[in-house]
Parts: structure tokens; C-alpha cells; sequence
């Protein structure tokens, strides 16, 4: 079926490099000369010499570079698995000169189809370095020479290196006609720890400034409401003042009004000491972060 199709199209493509009415005798011999270097190609296709179809093919483009023929070329080159060419050949197809009786819009389906058919098929690389030359290296547990470039299909690859206790490992992801480069570097565990430990660590310095301006600001929240219960609780005394002054004043307003007197002054004392204590802690904090 692909064999008829291609066939097909490349008698598309032979048809267009005829025209219909030549204005001149050097247009004639140029189109015989394309037409049987098309008819040439399409029977090498049906025969599957990719090779000698792709030689004719880009005869066929020095001629004329017919859209239609680009197009031809690249599925030729995909059949004969030579990806990377396939694509630059689809592209080329978007951008050439149009064949005349070619259905609007065929060129760009049939180049979008097979581009992604080339995404979804054809390998990529994977390029393995190493730091020391002397690491062994596995991909998916197959030993590969340190410099090699792996031609993988598209998909996930477990990169193991060891070079004595050290170790290295990686998951590289390959993408068709794509090219990844892996550097193989182990290192011993405790090395690796190490790093991990010291990624984790926060900024010198960082979590003192943080936690000293937030102390302070709670420091200075602590005092301000003491203050502001002092203040009440004064106003509150005045009245007690009064209410223990006065003969035959009501003694269950007195003891619950002293009641309150004293917790506000018990409050507004343990913010007052909460504070200082903050504001004192948030100094040392600061300075430690100086």
C-alpha cells in the first residue's frame, strides 16, 4: 500500500513537470528530461532502491523543485530510514514552487502526517561522556563505551556509571531526531550526602534575619497592647478610687471592679515582660546575622 502510494505520487509529480502547451524547445527537452527522471525514480521505488530513487529524485529537484517532488523525496528518505533528511525534505515541501493539479491543501496533510509518523518511529541520540574516562557505564544494563552516541528509539534510558565505590546514575529521556548528552560523573555516597545536605542548607544567615525581624515586630505588638491595658486598667482604678471614697458605696461593684483592676495590671505586666523578652531575642538574632 505505501509502495502504491508513493508510486502514485511520484506520478503526480511526473505529470506536473510536463506543461500542457511548452513555449519554447529548451522547455520541452527540460520537462522530457524531468519526466523520465521521474519515471525512473517511481520504478525504483516499486522495486525498493531507495537509493537510487533518492539520486533521481534530487536530479528531478535540480530540474524543477516541485513541492510535490520534495515531498516524494522525504517519505522516500523515511522509508529508507534516514530520518533527519525526511524532515528537511517535508519542510522544503511546505515552501517550494506548487505543482499545478495537485489538490489544494495535500502537500501540507501529507507532510504533517509523515512528519509526525517520523516523531513517533525514527531513533534519537544519546551522547555519553564522562568525567573519567575510566567509568563503567550501563544504559538500560548495556555497557557503553565512555564518547559513544547511542541511536535509541524515542523513550526513558537508565544511565548507570561506577568507577570503584563510586557511583553515578541518571534517567536520560531521548526524543526522536533529537540529540541528549549525558555527563557520566560518580561520586561515593558520602560525597553525594554531602551535597545533599549542603543544597538543603538555607542561606547563612537567612533564618536569623527572618526570625529576628519577625520578634521584633511581635516585641513591639507585646508592648504596645501592655501599654494600652495599663491605660485602661488606670482609668478602671480611678474609679475604684472614687467608689472606695464614697460612704455606703456598693461593695459588689467595688470587689468586681478590683477584680478587673488587677488582672488588667497582671496583663498588661506579662506583656510587658513577653516583649522585652522578644525584643531582647530579636536583637541577638540581628546580630548574629551581622
Amino acid at each position: 500500500m505505501c509502495y502504491m502510494l508513493l508510486v502514485c505520487l511520484l506520478g503526480i509529480a511526473l505529470a506536473m513537470a510536463i506543461p500542457m502547451a511548452p513555449a519554447h524547445a529548451q522547455d520541452d527537452a527540460l520537462m522530457e528530461a524531468q519526466k523520465r527522471i521521474n519515471d525512473e525514480a517511481s520504478q525504483a521505488v516499486a522495486a525498493g532502491d531507495y537509493d537510487r530513487a533518492i539520486l533521481l529524485l534530487r536530479s528531478s529537484l535540480e530540474l524543477n523543485p516541485l513541492d510535490i517532488t520534495w515531498l516524494n523525496l522525504g517519505r522516500v528518505y523515511q522509508k529508507a530510514g534516514r530520518c533527519p533528511e525526511a524532515r528537511d525534505a517535508y519542510r522544503d515541501a511546505l515552501s517550494a514552487p506548487a505543482a499545478e493539479g495537485v489538490p489544494d491543501g495535500m502537500i501540507a496533510d501529507r507532510a504533517s502526517k509523515w512528519t509526525t509518523e517520523l516523531l513517533d518511529t525514527c531513533a534519537g541520540t544519546l551522547a555519553i561522556r564522562c568525567e573519567d574516562p575510566q567509568s563503567v557505564v550501563t544504559v538500560d544494563g548495556r555497557a557503553v563505551a565512555c564518547g559513544e552516541d547511542l541511536e535509541l528509539a524515542p523513550g526513558e534510558y537508565a544511565v548507570l556509571g561506577r568507577l570503584g565505590e563510586a557511583r553515578h546514575a541518571h534517567v536520560a529521556r531521548v526524543q526522536a531526531l533529537e540529540r541528549a548528552t549525558i555527563l557520566v560523573a560518580p561520586q561515593r555516597p558520602e560525597t553525594l550526602v554531602a551535597e545533599a545536605l549542603a543544597e538543603d542548607e538555607p542561606e547563612p544567615g537567612s533564618d536569623y534575619r527572618w526570625a529576628g525581624w519577625v520578634g521584633a515586630g511581635l516585641g513591639v505588638v507585646a508592648l504596645t497592647s501592655g501599654t494600652l491595658v495599663y491605660v485602661s486598667a488606670n482609668d478602671e482604678y480611678q474609679v475604684l478610687k472614687e467608689l472606695s471614697a464614697t460612704p455606703g458605696g456598693s461593695p459588689g461593684r467595688y470587689q468586681n471592679l478590683k477584680s478587673q483592676v488587677e488582672t488588667s495590671d497582671a496583663t498588661a505586666v506579662t506583656l510587658w515582660v513577653t516583649g522585652g523578652t522578644l525584643l531582647l531575642a530579636s536583637s541577638l538574632f540581628l546580630y548574629l546575622e551581622w
